[in-house]
């Protein structure tokens, strides 16, 4: 694992501009804070500190810049039918944003009072929103639950990355939870040097639970075709040549969800042009099921492409899953150098646990299965 450090992000910075509340604003979850928070982070100099001092603060999107520290806020989003609304945004589509550090911030994605969600970005009521071209963040000890849209979304909105790079390089999400949402835990494309280390996704993609009476747009599940679809993590590609490079998932759970603990998933086949395959990934020490659908096939963790696509080329390169503990199936296709390596799989079908097709160089040794077994088609 490459782990690329930012050097301020590893010493305090000095400057300090806020306390609880933070001067402006109400800082009682029930004034709408956004312009009071969004001037706050205006004003703050290169490297400065936003402390939101632990008060809880109601607010639509803050657009937060490079440079700067944001700490110490609950975060509830305020009730809206307009698009893209997300509490923490980092916009890189006109220009990139860089060394953004974020810690202890707890979002409640209020999705009982979002609404109009079959709209851009399905309804773009995310909790964490990094879009365009974006390098050096850090997400630590913060949540993002009951959101509308996805917990966190890394998404590259059609945006160009740099000559040679991808649009997001050195994402680390450590010890944060994205649970109970509408759609995703998190979903990502486009992306280099990322890791998720202790990381919950967990009961996202479902309906809201224990509220009675009628379900609102934002408490009802997201369906696609009439089925339930929300996974912990989605890789997801929308350009050939915007891949996936060292992408490592540690000590994270994904468990509970509509389908997916973690898929990783690419419509464009090999042949295309400028395609990169998608490679160095890591799965290690992770508890991963297959969620909750049923009609799903139980998938914990899958590597897949469409069916038109098995056999045209390989799409994912050196895939390793480490002593991850695994309650449904795996899948591998269209992988070339898959390793599989000790771990517990418990299988709800009789006699298999995993399938790989279009597949080649496959290792699976020392994982305690019950007798089933890794099926090589």
């Amino acid at each position: 694992m490459r782990l690329t450090l930012i050097p301020y992000l590893i010493v305090a910075t000095t400057v300090v501009l806020a306390a609880a509340p933070v001067p402006g604003t109400a800082g009682n979850g029930i004034i709408d804070d956004t312009a009071a928070l969004q001037r706050a982070i205006d004003s703050l100099p290169a490297y400065g500190v936003l402390d939101g001092g632990g008060a809880t603060y109601l607010t639509g999107t803050l657009r937060l810049k490079s440079r700067m520290t944001m700490q110490n806020f609950f975060l509830k989003t305020r009730p809206s039918s307009v698009p893209l609304v997300a509490p923490v945004t980092l916009d890189g589509t006109v220009a990139p944003i860089t060394e953004v550090r974020i810690n202890n911030v707890q979002i409640d994605g209020n999705r009982k009072a979002q609404t109009n969600l079959q709209t851009a970005e399905d309804g773009g009521r995310d909790g964490f929103r990094i879009v365009g071209v974006a390098r050096d963040i850090w997400i630590l000890n913060s949540s993002a639950a009951n959101c509308a849209t996805d917990g966190l979304m890394i998404f590259s909105a059609d945006t160009l990355p740099p000559a040679g790079s991808l649009n997001f390089t050195n994402i680390f999400i450590i010890s944060s939870t994205f649970q109970n949402n509408r759609r995703h835990g998190a979903s990502v494309d486009s992306i280099r040097n990322a890791h998720f280390i202790n990381v919950q996704l967990n009961n996202n993609g479902l309906a809201s639970t224990g509220t009675g009476g009628t379900l609102t747009e934002g408490e009802s599940a997201y369906l696609v075709d009439g089925m339930l679809y929300g996974a912990g993590l989605v890789v997801e590609g929308y350009s050939p040549a915007q891949t996936v490079d060292d992408l490592s998932i540690v000590f994270c759970t994904a468990m509970g969800n509509a389908r997916f603990g973690i898929q990783f998933w690419e419509a464009s086949p090999p042949s295309a042009s400028g395609f990169v395959p998608r490679a160095n990934i890591r799965i290690e020490s992770s508890r991963l099921d297959g969620g909750v659908s049923p009609t799903n096939g139980r998938q914990a963790i899958e590597f897949n492409v469409p069916s038109a696509n098995l056999g045209a080329g390989y799409v994912y390169l050196n895939v390793m899953l480490t002593d991850n503990w695994i309650v449904g199936t795996v899948i591998a296709n269209a992988v070339d150098e898959f390793r599989m390596i000790g771990g517990t799989v418990q299988s709800p079908y009789a006699g298999f646990y995993g399938i790989s097709q279009a597949s080649r160089d496959i290792v699976v040794q020392s994982v305690d299965s019950a007798g089933k077994i890794f099926v090589l088609e």
